[in-house]
């Protein structure tokens, strides 16, 4: 998950419970890669929250013209009409 490249140092204040737990609970040497993989996967989660919002507060607009069953009907009349044509010139 961790992404290839240079890595940055970075400086950030965590609550001291917090940093505690991540002391109890993950090994030194893979501290690091363990933040890093969390800060992955929450912005990867704002991500998906802007889109959702973006799909709620989309604003429907009203059709105009034939609705997609007849517009399909329409391209399949097309298209069985010229392979008619085709097989009707051999």
């Amino acid at each position: 998950m961790n992404a290839s490249g240079p890595k940055e140092r970075a400086t950030f204040s965590i609550a001291s419970d917090v940093k505690r737990q991540l002391e109890l609970t993950v090994p030194k040497t893979k501290r690091s890669s363990f933040v890093e993989d969390a800060i992955e996967r929450a912005l990867r989660d704002v991500k998906k929250q802007e889109a959702l919002t973006a799909i709620r507060d989309f604003k429907p607009y009203p059709l105009k013209g034939p609705g997609v069953v007849e517009t399909l009907q329409e391209i399949r009349t097309q298209r069985d009409e010229e392979l008619a044509s085709r097989h009707g010139d051999e």
